[in-house]
């Protein structure tokens, strides 16, 4: 996907996030900047948004200035993760949703844990 990124407020938010949080975050975005109240337990991850790469990074869709994200370092493939996410709060639910995104895992904001669906 091709994407001017020079003017583009929000690619520079969350990149600026990305190299803040190197172990994960989860935001909300209000016209390009970060609400600091989140409300909801569980985050559930339904649409990666950009790879960030050794070398390179990777745009897999459109960038809203209002949606809720989430970044985080996968291991297995050794690349950031930034996505666009959905938060609950319960816990069921939250696993179901995840199942119907093929999702391994959801992260528990309040006990700062990821939980295997």
């Amino acid at each position: 996907m091709i994407m001017h990124i020079d003017n583009n407020k929000t690619y520079h938010t969350l990149m600026d996030l990305y190299h803040k949080n190197p172990d994960g975050f989860t935001i909300y975005l209000k016209n390009g900047k970060v609400t600091s109240k989140i409300f909801k337990r569980y985050v559930v991850a339904y649409k990666t948004i950009i790879e960030i790469h050794d070398y390179y990074i990777v745009f897999n869709g459109k960038l809203n200035d209002t949606d809720f994200y989430g970044g985080w370092f996968d291991d297995g493939d050794n690349k950031y993760l930034i996505e666009k996410v959905k938060l609950y709060n319960n816990l069921k639910y939250a696993l179901k949703i995840a199942k119907k995104y093929k999702q391994k895992y959801i992260y528990d904001l309040k006990e700062n844990k990821e939980i295997k669906v």
